[in-house]
């Protein structure tokens, strides 16, 4: 069954944007303590703690950039086309051929479900599947 209306689209923007706010966030701030720190005197054991987070915060810069370009590389994957193509699609001997059926709608989601029934195997190839 197939909810229309609901998308994981931007979940790879979201958690690409807050990789780096925190990322950029963290490495702001632990600059500005290790300026603190040089001016003012510190033990030496607190410097290992601004370099961890400084290495933090710039390890967040990393990885919230990859999961942006992962993303953006998987969101044609992730988005319907917007227009139908007529085609013909060649089926085998003795396919059913399948309707969708509205079915009735969630309780209280203001969305319409969609049951696409189920494909037999030989029905469309992938071949044919890509080009429809």
């Amino acid at each position: 069954m197939v909810v229309i209306g609901q998308t994981k689209q931007a979940a790879a923007a979201k958690t690409s944007l807050t990789y780096l706010t925190v990322g950029a966030l963290t490495v702001v701030w632990t600059v500005i303590w290790y300026v603190y720190l040089k001016n003012n005197g510190a033990a030496p054991n607190t410097f290992l703690w601004v370099y961890g987070f400084l290495a933090t915060g710039v390890v967040l810069l990393i990885i919230g950039g990859g999961v942006g370009v992962i993303g953006r590389s998987a969101m044609p994957a992730e988005t319907a086309p917007t227009a139908a193509v007529a085609g013909v699609v060649e089926t085998s001997p003795g396919a059913v051929p399948v309707q969708a059926v509205a079915s009735a709608p969630a309780a209280g989601s203001g969305q319409q479900a969609v049951n696409f029934g189920t494909l037999p195997p030989a029905a469309v190839s992938p071949v044919q599947a890509r080009r429809m």
